[in-house]
């Protein structure tokens, strides 16, 4: 199975490119960008493998490659389609928004219905965060998936502290104050803080 090439682009537009490598074997890969023809580059390959052959589908990370087939572990979630979702998107916006249940931000990019946006929530809302913390060992994606976390957690509690009759804007305020000058764990917790607030 192909999962990794090194080669120079000899052809490429926005949609794909030809890849020659080494060996002398030029191959065509999916891209979700024009790269410069003659330079080497390095690409992750995620292979889908059809009657008419082979689709491969290229990203500069691992992370990237990873995630796209998270995405293709969803119900009614095709190639095509993960590869529009992360062409519209990074991927920690779109675990942002499986996490905060947004199927509004999803179902815009190409190919994503809103049926298929409500799977990919119903699907990997509880496999992201863990999908992220895999990579820990990326500073960058560690601070991601603690955003991601308190972007969900200030979701849960602004929706819990309205169902008590705390007006929205408020609510928010006062979440998001408590995130960025405590380290809270649990949405309960943080809901708790806000209400002291407003009682006091």
């Amino acid at each position: 199975m192909i999962s990794f090439l090194e080669g120079k682009i000899v052809v490429s537009n926005e949609k794909e490119s030809i890849i020659l490598t080494n060996s002398g074997v030029g191959y065509k890969v999916q891209l979700r960008e024009k790269f410069v023809e003659g330079l080497q580059q390095n690409l992750f390959i995620s292979a889908i493998y059809k009657e008419s052959g082979p689709e491969l589908y290229g990203f500069k990370t691992y992370y990237e490659k990873r995630f796209f087939e998270l995405l293709l572990s969803v119900q009614g979630v095709g190639p095509k389609s993960a590869f529009s979702l992360l062409s519209f998107s990074d991927v920690e916006t779109i675990c942002s928004s499986i996490l905060n249940e947004n199927k509004n931000f999803l179902k815009q990019a190409n190919g994503i219905g809103l049926k298929a946006a409500a799977q990919i929530v119903l699907d990997l809302k509880n496999k992201v965060v863990p999908f992220l913390n895999e990579f820990s060992s990326d500073k960058t994606n560690v601070n991601a998936s603690l955003k991601i976390e308190e972007s969900y957690m200030l979701t849960e509690a602004v929706l819990a502290c309205k169902e008590l009759g705390i007006q929205e804007v408020e609510a928010y305020n006062l979440a998001k104050k408590f995130i960025n000058e405590n380290t809270i764990l649990k949405t309960g917790e943080l809901v708790q803080m806000i209400l002291r607030e407003i009682r006091s």
